[in-house]
């Protein structure tokens, strides 16, 4: 028998279930669940950077920090998984997409290694240890995640990925 409450207990099987979708499940909107992954994974970049957006404006800059990170990886990914066929199983810890970003693109090597190391040497730092985040880093890595998702949205012409994107104006 646990020793835990039952409302813990409880909460834990609403979330067991609501993962496997036994109970009905409302989807995120902008985020269409029958798409390609590439789809699914900017869809989700673009909620990431409009949630920044909003939790910035409420000084949750730790949020931010955290967002912004997520926000690229998945914005990396959907451009990986379009133009090179790469498979969501590819980028099974965070710092994978940077290192396929460096050898194939869209950004610079130089570039792809900047933020690999942003991601190494700083991320933790707020995430695991007691570094507590600043309006001005908050500020910076929304920035930062919003004009890679810009450039990324943009810079494909042949996967079209603004037909996705719902928040970078075409």
């Amino acid at each position: 028998m646990s020793d835990d409450p039952n409302a813990l207990a409880d909460a834990y099987e609403r979330v067991v279930d609501a993962l496997e979708y036994q109970s009905g499940a409302t989807y995120e909107p902008e985020v269409d669940p029958a798409g390609p992954d590439e789809q699914i994974q900017l869809q989700k970049a673009c909620r990431l950077l409009r949630a920044c957006d909003y939790l910035y404006e409420r000084e949750f800059y730790g949020s931010v920090v955290e967002m912004a990170f997520g926000a690229m990886e998945r914005t990396l990914e959907s451009y990986m998984i379009a133009v090179l066929g790469s498979e969501l199983s590819d980028f099974q810890n965070h710092t994978d997409v940077y290192e396929r970003a460096e050898t194939h693109g869209p950004i610079s090597r130089e570039m792809a290694q900047n933020l690999k190391a942003l991601y190494a040497n700083n991320r933790t730092d707020y995430y695991y240890d007691n570094a507590v985040s600043t309006e001005e880093i908050a500020a910076a890595m929304h920035e930062l995640a919003t004009e890679l998702h810009h450039f990324v949205v943009t810079h494909s012409t042949t996967h079209q990925f603004e037909r996705y994107c719902s928040c970078v104006d075409g």
